[in-house]
């Protein structure tokens, strides 16, 4: 989900007039949800391991940045001058 996220991101981030900033920020205050929830959202395995299980606002995070990007992405059109983004 991570690795999508950042794809997604670096995909809309080429788009000229995409508030990449402003999305990064409520990424940001989304991570920090889960850092500091780690009392609730995790679990010490037997052998020293941390579990992180990733809380449900940055699965929504990450969802709503991937409908963004397939949908500017099937908005655009080379016609109009935009940046076309990767698949």
């Amino acid at each position: 989900m991570l690795e999508q996220l950042q794809s997604d991101l670096s995909a809309l981030e080429q788009i000229p007039e995409f508030p990449i900033d402003e999305f990064l920020r409520l990424g940001s205050g989304v991570a920090s949800e889960v850092s500091e929830g780690l009392g609730a959202s995790a679990l010490v395995a037997s052998d020293n391991r941390l579990v992180v299980r990733l809380g449900g606002n940055l699965e929504l995070f990450a969802a709503a940045v991937a409908a963004l990007k397939r949908y500017v992405g099937h908005t655009n059109s080379s016609v109009d001058g935009r940046v076309a983004l990767p698949s």
